[in-house]
């Protein structure tokens, strides 16, 4: 059985629990995509430490979106990551060339991020599949990050966890920044963060001096 504990405006996503999430009911006349019977799932995109990804349709509109899947896990503490990534993804909305979410809810069990599918896959795939990327190609993609990241920053967030796996390519050859889980936030002027965060390989110069 699924409860929806998740409300989402035009200012953001907002998880409730306990006596709120019964207060704050929706009279729902229409499918709406906060709900997980409304998505009929197809196979996995991909699957990590934060849960999986998974291609689905939101069968009212036979739309095809990206289910990330996370399990609740007291043992991980994971409920600070899954709030993060709801903020950031409300963000991302204001970026071309960030993923962008549809909607978020959760279960008991588990948390679901509903994202725009991008079916070029990641660019780690196309490097495996097409071997070494032509300059113009990287030329173009890191352009497109660039100007992703720059929206990020001006937002006061730091994604701290880029690389290959979490850039997708939608079907217009564009690139979308994914993952926001272990981006950090309110990181404006002088303000400064620490800590060994991200991918071994693919951290930044002043993160590994730190190691």
């Amino acid at each position: 059985m699924y409860r929806l504990f998740v409300i989402q405006g035009t200012n953001g996503v907002f998880f409730l629990g306990g006596s709120a999430a019964k207060k704050l009911c929706v009279d729902i006349s229409r499918p709406v995509p906060l709900d997980i019977k409304n998505y009929r799932f197809y196979s996995e995109l991909g699957k990590g430490g934060f849960g999986r990804v998974m291609l689905a349709s939101f069968t009212p509109k036979k739309q095809l979106v990206a289910v990330k899947i996370m399990q609740k896990s007291p043992d991980k503490n994971n409920f600070n990551i899954m709030m993060k990534e709801a903020r950031v993804l409300s963000v991302a909305r204001g970026s071309t060339f960030l993923c962008h979410s549809y909607a978020a809810f959760q279960s008991e069990l588990e948390s679901f991020f509903v994202l725009e599918y991008a079916s070029g896959k990641s660019l780690m795939q196309m490097i495996l599949r097409k071997g070494n990327l032509p300059m113009a190609r990287i030329m173009f993609y890191t352009a497109e990050m660039v100007v992703a990241l720059q929206f990020l920053h001006s937002k006061g967030i730091i994604h701290r966890d880029l690389k290959p796996d979490n850039v997708l390519v939608d079907r217009y050859g564009h690139i979308k920044i994914c993952d926001f889980g272990l981006a950090a936030e309110n990181i404006f002027d002088q303000t400064r963060t620490n800590g060994v965060i991200g991918t071994p390989g693919y951290r930044a110069p002043e993160v590994t001096t730190n190691i």
